[in-house]
Parts: C-alpha cells; sequence; structure tokens
C-alpha cells in the first residue's frame, strides 16, 4: 500500500468532505486511523480520469566521436530532436549531466573528454515513453590499438580465393600485407580483405591507423599453400598384356597429389594401391582393349588425366604341321599360329619356326607373344602303329597267348597270384601287396603289370598284328621296369614278324616302395618289311622261367615309321547306277592310310564343291549327274592325291499330277480323275469329306463326294515310273454349295375383278333383256382351287433342291400380316383361296438340299366391280 496523504477532521462530531488525489491506475483505497479514535466514513467518490497516452519519440541518429590526441575532447550530438521530449546522453550506462530538452532541431551536448561509446535516450515528458537513439559515438584518446585476431585459413590452395577479416574499430583504418604472389581482389583498407592465395608461405598483417598515427599490427602466419596436382610424365607399365596375367604394375609420377583415381578397361580388375601412384592389375580377356587412366587429386583440385592404351592379346594357340617329302632324309615341322614379333623355342634349342628333324621322337615348340604369353604343341614324329600303347584306355589294343588278365577289385591287392597273371592300372599295390612303381611318362597313368609266367617256353606276355609297307622302315620301342627286389627279374626283348629283333631288357632290382626313380629300362630296335609283307604280328616276349620273381611293368610301346605312308582314297557315289531325282546322291571318300590332319576338295557338276570327307546333296537333280573329283591332302604334306568316281547317273522322278474337276456338291458321285498314263503303280487315297468308289491302284479313280457342305477333301496320288522312281502329289478338292436356287415368278395381270362382275354388264342393243342390277355380290376374286395361275415356274438348283423346296404365304391386303402359309405349288393348296379388294402379296421361298434359299414375291391386285344406274 502506499501512502496517498493524512487527513484531518479538525472540528469533531461534524462531517468534513476532503479530497485525495490518487495516482493513475489506483485500484484500492484503505482509510485506517494514525491516532486510535474511531474513524467514521460517510461516503466515498472515486473518480478515474482518462490516462494520457504516450508517443514514443522518434528515433534520431547519433554524431560525432572519433579519436583524438590531445585537446578538450570531441563535440557529440544529435541529428534532430522533438518538443516535449528530453534527451539523456550515456556513458555507456551512466548518464552525462542533464537531459537537454528537445527544440525541434539538431542538439549538441558539447564535447565529450572520456573515452568511450556514447549513447542517448529520449524521454516523452507527457506520458513518460522513451526510445534508445539510432547509433552511438565513440571517442578514443590515443593511437590505434592492436587490431583483434585475424580469421582465415592458414593453409591455402594456389590460386584460390580467401577472406580475412577481423573485430573492426570505427575511425581505424587499415593496411594490409600478403606474402610474395597474393594479390588482393577487395577489401581496400577496411578490416575484411579477399585475396588470391598465390605459392608463397609468409605472414599477413594488418596495421590500424588513425589521425594519431599507426598503432601496432596483428600478423597471421600461412603455414602451407597447395598447388593443384600435376602429372609430369607418362604412364609406366606395359601396354601389351597376356589374358588374365596378375600382379601387373602400372605407375605414375605427379607433383602435390594426395590421392590418385586409376580406371582400367572393362574387364580388368585393380587388386592393389587403387589410390596410390603405383596399381597392381589383373588383365581382362583377349579383345579386352582400352585405356588406363590416372588422374591425380588434392584437396584443392585434380590434374589432367593420363592415358596408357592397352590391349589383350590371345594366347598363342601353335600347331605344328609336317612335311614328310621335304627330301633328303627329313622332315620339316613348321610352327603355325604365331604372329609378328612371335618368337619360337624347340625343345631341340631351335629358335626359328621351321626346323628339319630325321630322329623319330615327341617335339615340342613354345610360341611367346611380346607381352610374354605362350603356348605351346607338339608332335610325334613318326607314324604310330600301335593303339593304346601307354595303356590310357585299358585293357584293350592287344592280345596275349596264355596269361590271365584281372581288373583291380578294390577290396583286395592279391588279384594277380598266382604267376601268371596281369593288370592294368596307374598302382601295383592295388593288384599284389610286394609290387610297386609309378607308369613311365606322368607318375599318375595306367601301365600294365605283370606277374610273370613260370615255365618254358614263355608264353607271349603282349601282341598286337600291324599294317606294314613293303621296303619301309620301322623302329620300335617300350619301357619296362622291376615291380619289387626278389630276384629272378624279367628280360624282355620285341619279336616283329616271329623273329627276335632289337635289344634286350634285363631288368634291374628297385626298392619296395613307391618313390622315384622308377628306373624304366628301354628296349627298342628297327625292322624293314621285306617284299610282299603286308601286316605283321608284333610281340614282346620273357625269357625269364623262374616262377619266382620274374615280376615286371610295361609301358609306352611304340611301333611306327618316320616314311611318309601316303593316303589312298576311292571315291565313290550311291549312284553309279542311278538314283532318282529328289534322292540324296551320297559321296565317299573311301580313305585308307595317311596321316592326319586331312583336307577333302570335291568338285562335281553343277559348281558343287565341299571340304567334307564324305558329302551329299540331298533332293539331286538332273543337273548333279556327272562325275565326281576328289583331291585330299594329309599330315605328311605331300602332294595331293586326285581321284575321280564313276559317273553318277540320276534318274528323272515321275511328274506326279491329278487331272479331275476342282469342285462339285456335296454328295456328288461319279467325279473322275486320272493321273499320268504308263506308270508302273498307282496309288490313291483320300482324306475329309468324301470316299473313293472302286479300285484305287489304276489310272484313274471314282470319288464320291460327302454330304458336309463346304467340308474339303484331299485325294492324293503316289507313281513309280518303270525306273523304280516315285513321286506323288495331292488335289484339294472343294465340296460345296453356295448357291441359291432359281425360279420364276408367276406372269399376273395387272387386275383381277371380283366374282360376279359379268351379270351386271351393260350389252348394247339387249336394252329390253332383263338385267340382274342387284348390287350385293361378293367383293372379292376367287382363286380356284388346282388353279396354276399362281405357280412357280423352272424351279431349279445347281446342285439339288430340297425334298419339298418351296414354301409361300400370302398377306391378304399387303398389311404386313401373314393371313395364310403353306409348301408346294399354289395349284396343290387343296381348297379355293378369296383374294379381297385391292393388292394381295404372295411371298415365295425356294430351298435347296444344303440349306440355300431364294426370296421373291407377286402382288395379286383385286379392282372393285362398276357401279350400275338403273338410268338407261
Amino acid at each position: 500500500w502506499t501512502m496517498a496523504g493524512v487527513y484531518t477532521n479538525i472540528t469533531r462530531n461534524s462531517w468534513t468532505t476532503q479530497s485525495i488525489a490518487l495516482p493513475i491506475n489506483t485500484r484500492y483505497i484503505r482509510f485506517i486511523s494514525n491516532n486510535g479514535w474511531d474513524l467514521d466514513i460517510d461516503a466515498v467518490s472515486y473518480f478515474t480520469p482518462c490516462g494520457v497516452t504516450c508517443i514514443t519519440p522518434v528515433v534520431q541518429s547519433m554524431t560525432g566521436g572519433g579519436n583524438y590526441c590531445t585537446g578538450a575532447g570531441l563535440p557529440v550530438g544529435l541529428s534532430g530532436s522533438e518538443t516535449g521530449v528530453d534527451y539523456q546522453l550515456y556513458l555507456g550506462a551512466t548518464p552525462q549531466g542533464s537531459p537537454l530538452s528537445g527544440t525541434g532541431l539538431a542538439l549538441a551536448f558539447g564535447n565529450q573528454v572520456t573515452a568511450g561509446n556514447y549513447t542517448v535516450t529520449a524521454t516523452r515528458l507527457t506520458g513518460g515513453c522513451n526510445a534508445t537513439m539510432n547509433g552511438n559515438a565513440i571517442i578514443t584518446v590515443s593511437k590505434p590499438l592492436q587490431p583483434s585476431a585475424i580469421t582465415g585459413s592458414t593453409t591455402s590452395c594456389v590460386g584460390s580465393s580467401q577472406t580475412y577479416s577481423f573485430i573492426n574499430v570505427p575511425g581505424v583504418t587499415y593496411a594490409w600485407t600478403f606474402p610474395s604472389g597474393w594479390t588482393q581482389t577487395s577489401g581496400g583498407t577496411s578490416n575484411s580483405v579477399t585475396v588470391m592465395a598465390g605459392s608463397a608461405i609468409g605472414d599477413i598483417t594488418v596495421t590500424p591507423s588513425t589521425i594519431c598515427g599507426p598503432g601496432p599490427a596483428r600478423s597471421l602466419t600461412i603455414t602451407a599453400t597447395l598447388p593443384v596436382p600435376s602429372i609430369t610424365g607418362t604412364i609406366a607399365g606395359k601396354a601389351s598384356q597376356c589374358p588374365g596375367v596378375t600382379g601387373q604394375v602400372y605407375t605414375i609420377a605427379a607433383a602435390n597429389a594426395t590421392s590418385y583415381l586409376w580406371t582400367v578397361p572393362t574387364g580388368w580388375t585393380i587388386t592393389g594401391g587403387a589410390t596410390t601412384s603405383s596399381i597392381t592389375a589383373t588383365a581382362g580377356v583377349a579383345g579386352q582393349n582400352g585405356d588406363i587412366t590416372v588422374t591425380a587429386v588434392n584437396s584443392c583440385g585434380s590434374s589432367a588425366v593420363k592415358t596408357l592404351p592397352v590391349t589383350v592379346s590371345p594366347l598363342p594357340i601353335p600347331v605344328i604341321s609336317a612335311n614328310y617329302c621335304y627330301g633328303g632324309g627329313y622332315i620339316q615341322l613348321t610352327a603355325n599360329g604365331g604372329g609378328t614379333g612371335d618368337s619360337y623355342l624347340w625343345n631341340t634349342g631351335e629358335t626359328t619356326k621351321e626346323i628339319l628333324v630325321n630322329i623319330a621322337d615327341q617335339y615340342v615348340v613354345t610360341v611367346t607373344k611380346p607381352a610374354g604369353c605362350s603356348g605351346s604343341a607338339n608332335y610325334s614324329v613318326s607314324t604310330e602303329l600301335v593303339t593304346n600303347g601307354d595303356f590310357s584306355a585299358g585293357n584293350i589294343g592287344f592280345t596275349h597267348s596264355t596269361y590271365i588278365y584281372n581288373a583291380d577289385n578294390i577290396s583286395i591287392n592279391n588279384e594277380l597270384n598266382p604267376e601268371g597273371h596281369y593288370g592294368v592300372g596307374p598302382n601295383p599295390q592295388a593288384y599284389h601287396s610286394n609290387f610297386w612303381g609309378r607308369d613311365h611318362t606322368t607318375g599318375s597313368g595306367n601301365f600294365m603289370i605283370v606277374n610273370g609266367f613260370p615255365g618254358s617256353p614263355q608264353p607271349v606276355v603282349w601282341t598286337t598284328t600291324v599294317a606294314v609297307v613293303p621296303g619301309v622302315s620301322y623302329y620300335f620301342s617300350a619301357w619296362a621296369l622291376s615291380l619289387n627286389s626278389v630276384g629272378n627279374y624279367a628280360v624282355l626283348q620285341f619279336r616283329v614278324n616271329n623273329t627276335l629283333v632289337g635289344t634286350t631288357a634285363p631288368l634291374p632290382a628297385r626298392p619296395n616302395n613307391n618313390n622315384p626313380p622308377y628306373n624304366w629300362i628301354q628296349f627298342y630296335g628297327t625292322w624293314t618289311a621285306p617284299a610282299g609283307v603286308f601286316s605283321v604280328p608284333i610281340d614282346i616276349v620273357d625269357f625269364q622261367t623262374a616262377a619266382s620273381g620274374n615280376d615286371f611293368g610295361l609301358d609306352d610301346i611304340s611301333f611306327a615309321t618316320l616314311a611318309p605312308l601316303p593316303a589312298n582314297i576311292a571315291p565313290t557315289t550311291n549312284a553309279s547306277n542311278g538314283i532318282c531325282s529328289g534322292q540324296t546322291l551320297q559321296l565317299t571318300a573311301n580313305l585308307t592310310g595317311g596321316k592326319a590332319p586331312y583336307t577333302f576338295a570335291w568338285t562335281g557338276p553343277a559348281g558343287f564343291t565341299s571340304t567334307l570327307e564324305n558329302p551329299s546333296i540331298p533332293n539331286a537333280t538332273i543337273a548333279n549327274a556327272g562325275i565326281y573329283t576328289l583331291t585330299i591332302t594329309d599330315g605328311y604334306g605331300c602332294s595331293p592325291v586326285i581321284v575321280s568316281t564313276l559317273p553318277a547317273k540320276i534318274v528323272p522322278s515321275p511328274t506326279c499330277s491329278i487331272t479331275g474337276p476342282a469342285s462339285f456338291c456335296p454328295g456328288n458321285t461319279g467325279n473322275t480323275y486320272s493321273a499320268p498314263a504308263g506308270m508302273a503303280t498307282y496309288a490313291w487315297s483320300i482324306t475329309g469329306n468324301g470316299t473313293i468308289n472302286g479300285p484305287t491302284n489304276s489310272a484313274t479313280v471314282d470319288v464320291t463326294a460327302g454330304n458336309i457342305n463346304n467340308a474339303p477333301l484331299t485325294l492324293s496320288l503316289a507313281l513309280t515310273n518303270g525306273t523304280g522312281c516315285t513321286s506323288n502329289c495331292e488335289q484339294i478338292v472343294q465340296v460345296g454349295d453356295n448357291i441359291p436356287p432359281t425360279f420364276t415368278l408367276p406372269l399376273l395381270n395387272a387386275g383381277y375383278c371380283v366374282e360376279y362382275v359379268s351379270d351386271a354388264l351393260y350389252n348394247p342393243g339387249q336394252e329390253n333383256t332383263s338385267l340382274d342390277i342387284t348390287y350385293i355380290r361378293p367383293d372379292y376374286y376367287l382363286f380356284a382351287n388346282g388353279s396354276t395361275l399362281l405357280n412357280l415356274g423352272s424351279v431349279a438348283d445347281n446342285c439339288a433342291l430340297a425334298a419339298n423346296p418351296i414354301a409361300w404365304t400370302i398377306d391378304f391386303g399387303n398389311n404386313g400380316s401373314i393371313e395364310l402359309s403353306g409348301t408346294g405349288q399354289l395349284s396343290t393348296h387343296g381348297s379355293d383361296i378369296q383374294f379381297p379388294l385391292g393388292t394381295n402379296r404372295i411371298n415365295y421361298t425356294v430351298t435347296d438340299a444344303v440349306g440355300n434359299v431364294s426370296v421373291q414375291f407377286v402382288d395379286l391386285t383385286v379392282t372393285p366391280r362398276p357401279v350400275i344406274s338403273k338410268n338407261f
């Protein structure tokens, strides 16, 4: 509560009226006694006048301020004022002097000597509302202070735009300096500038200045500048690669890079170093060529792209061809399949594409691409006559005398007990617990495992029969080893054409284990086929007769020649005695001898060519008749063999044709079809809507149509002429009737009189004759039963009419309704028909046997009788 005032009642026991001034917005009044006396209040009147509205002073702008070095300070003022408003100057939060009353003009607060921030608050006298004036006036009384810390990047990209700034102080200007090569682009002498960064490092410095002079400078040290990366060289690495090769390294030299972006062609993969200056890659498949690219990157940008075109060459696939007819006792081997820049290395040490050899051996060539990838091919220089000499196909290609073959039984290992048994497999231990060793060439393949036969004479261990050429020399070879160290080791030799030839192989002992070396021993020799000998047996025999021991293995048995055994051909055709045109002409080379690979070149009539061994010509015609010639070359590389066939004969096949109607009516009979005359045999058949009547094996046939309308039949014919050639043909016959029947309408007069009109006729000259002038007569025309007046004429159909083809209706008066109908001719209706006066329409419908209809009508007009007067 606020004490409004003290009021005293001077006269006791009398009423006094007093007024109390209350502040605006007073809400409550309380009266109290200060002296302990009773207080009587008779009436209180509370009056609240309206408060005055306060208008906020207009905001004016501060003026003055600045820096001064000596003297009486600097003026501070206001750009304007209002009357009725007081203006109070503050230094910070402290009032400076008394308020100035507004004059409606600018106000001056005088010179202010104390440094600081000056502001003005205006208060309206009426209402007491106030406002802070715009701006401030700052007075400094010394040289400028050191600027605040400079903000901006201390590491910059060369050529980038950078902004540096600090807190601005009014009245102060600033001088900026930058490292060498840096260029200021905006900001002038303000507290915020923009520059383009150079490559040098150093200090960015700003010095403040006022009229009192410069103040202490502030610096920011640029610790690093970073240029955009640049690539100075090319990508190092192989531009030509082999398919799928791994570990290929590609490297690039770049300046100022922090990372790298590599790409490789489609199908290639980067396996390491993807973001470094050196990657490891795996090449794609052949033909996946393209570019390897790299871009150097740092936080300032990226370099230009460097590119290295790369190619993936296919692996060389060499093929060795041989020319056995080179001469001088040599065979020329040629490595085919190489390309430009490829190198060659034979297992003889030679490095040329072609070499000459005269020793039966396995020759190998390795062709290497410039990229380093290589491929090999081998060629056995000989004509091998032994089949399955390495036993890779198992127990085939040879026989023996009394030895017994046992297949491996995986549940036991004593299949070759007792003596005189053998097996074929990769592991002797699977057949006998004391047999050891591995195959001669791979160490994992099959060979012949023998428990030697005891006694004398020894049976043949291995034998086959081969074809030979008289006068040609052959070499033979085989490899053998002992299977244990038991003793009584086998002694083996070849026997050719029942004569022992070549070296013998007394086999040494071997350790009882499966560890190499396996001590295989070769026994071999040469043999020349005598005149008149074209086939000889080749045997391998064992001279060891003891029962104990004599356990051995055989592998890589060969009987071959270096001499070319030229190919022989006897080309034939299946048409030497003639084939029918349209059949397949088969050509057969009948090749024997020679050496793969073979090439075939057929030529013949009508421009025929083929590279197949046994080609065929389907659907042969007369143009294919004649002589066919085959030229063949083989792997020996000798001159081609050229042989011709006997003439091929092509017999024309008969021309098949069917003559007869192309269509007829359903149910039609007696349709004759004929074939060409003079054939050896005829065979007719029919499918569909029809049947054959009578024989089907003559030159003609009789066909009856079925009763289904618009359903065709197919008539087929097979012919055979006197030479046995056949021909076939067929004809599709349409069975159908889509033509409606025809008829003519009755010819009617223009009108017909009603009945009895003749009794009312007037006859001149007989005036005195009594006339019947009774006018009540029938008003209709009478169509008498049996009359043909309304009968149809020429009712017909192209095939057949229906059983009762005619139907009619009568519309008396032609008013759209049917009053009478029937079938057949109207003359057969069976009763008279009365046609009334006017037009009467008769509709006729005629139907054929398959339902086709024709519809027509006629109108019969009945005219009224004349009116006869009695006055004549």
